[in-house]
């Protein structure tokens, strides 16, 4: 061996042997073996061999070279590569831009050490990449905005490890790891809002559409009671095509100026679950004035209820934090007072925010809605009532 040295900081191996006599190699052998500690990944680092003198790589034999030509090698330097995804709530199916959140990554490790977190933004699909941490057992969770932590222990391998982190659970508007009165509260009181109109407190935007609606509650209502410590459950499945239908049941005889009825917001589920509705009438204030509201008693958590007497407008919304019914049920009854005589609609709004909707589920089940009209006057027809069907609660 005629030189053996290795410079770290120039990135250089000199090793240089020969033999003295007899006899000598005439086939393939080992000129040296080097063994390599990779420092950070690398895509691809060379290894090239020195052709400048006095650095010559080179193979001799009786005083001449017999070299033909060098090949240089690469090193590619792996990296572990996380891959992780999830689903927002209450978005539309991916790809969607609305999927394209910041959420929060916390990376543990199992045998200690302070928890590393960086925000990165999910892609249309829902994915996210990390980079950079050792092969081991990590504590891996990921948070989005007013949800919960969803966490799951991951082995990192070098090269690509793929992790469905699940859905992420909405509702948590204080931010405080848990889905609890407080959010409700404060979902009520920014209800019916967008952004850039008073009130709207995008906390309570568990869907991210820029208005507070009663798919928002839905969300909050699906994952009430729980944090960020408790086992994720399984999400509910709403109905694959909605089925519930929404309308007016009028209770009345032959209305006259000064004439009282009723009329029911009726709720048929079709056979499926619901956990919310709202109603968003109108109705011409000129003919008809509202008397009394009240609620149904099937969703008892009371959203909203609103009577704009002068724009004929009546908002209901109502929900369930624990059982879920099915079946048909009343929403809410309004009293009517007929004022004048001629005819007036009373008609479902479907524009959001001001948007009648049904949910379960963090999702819209609705499939119809059906407005009805009213004849105050001579001849006006009396309208007959509807049979209401048992109410079924179901977890």
């Amino acid at each position: 061996m005629l030189r053996n040295q290795v410079d770290n900081a120039q990135g250089r191996i000199d090793f240089v042997a020969g033999a003295l006599g007899a006899p000598f190699p005439s086939s393939d052998f080992v000129l040296a073996k080097v063994v390599f500690s990779t420092i950070r990944p690398a895509a691809m680092t060379p290894l090239i061999f020195a052709t400048e003198s006095p650095r010559t790589s080179n193979i001799t034999f009786a005083g001449a070279s017999i070299l033909d030509h060098g090949e240089d090698g690469a090193i590619a330097i792996l990296d572990t590569l996380l891959v992780g995804r999830v689903t927002p709530p209450g978005r539309p199916p991916a790809p969607d831009a609305s999927w394209r959140i910041p959420v929060t990554v916390t990376v543990q490790g199992q045998t200690g050490g302070a928890p590393a977190a960086s925000v990165v933004t999910l892609d249309a699909a829902g994915a996210f990449t990390l980079t950079g941490h050792a092969p081991g057992v990590y504590a891996v969770s990921v948070c989005g905005p007013q949800t919960l932590r969803n966490r799951t222990v991951v082995t990192l391998t070098l090269g690509l490890n793929v992790v469905d982190f699940g859905g992420l659970r909405g509702g948590d508007s204080d931010g405080d790891g848990a889905i609890t009165l407080i959010d409700f509260s404060s979902l009520v009181t920014t209800f019916g809002a967008c952004a850039g109109a008073a009130g709207y407190d995008s906390r309570s935007d568990f869907n991210g559409d820029a208005c507070i609606t009663l798919l928002d509650f839905s969300i909050l209502r699906t994952n009430y009671g729980a944090s960020s410590d408790s086992a994720q459950r399984s999400a509910p499945h709403p109905a694959s095509v909605p089925s519930a239908h929404l309308w007016v049941d009028l209770v009345a005889g032959a209305l006259q100026p000064g004439s009282h009825f009723t009329a029911d917001v009726v709720v048929d589920s079709q056979g499926g679950l619901l956990d919310g509705a709202a109603a968003y009438l109108t109705y011409d204030p000129h003919i008809l004035q509202v008397v009394g509201l009240t609620a149904g008693a099937a969703l008892p958590q009371l959203i909203q209820r609103e009577v704009d007497q002068h724009a004929g407008r009546i908002v209901f919304a109502a929900g369930v934090l624990e059982q879920a019914p099915m079946g048909r049920i009343v929403l809410a009854r309004v009293e009517f007072a007929a004022v004048a005589s001629g005819s007036s609609a009373i008609a479902f709004q479907g524009t959001s925010p001001a948007q009648s909707d049904v949910t379960f589920g963090g999702a819209s089940v609705l499939a119809a809605t059906t407005d009805t009209a009213v004849t105050v006057g001579d001849g006006a027809s009396p309208v007959t009532s509807s049979l209401y069907l048992p109410v079924v609660a179901r977890r």
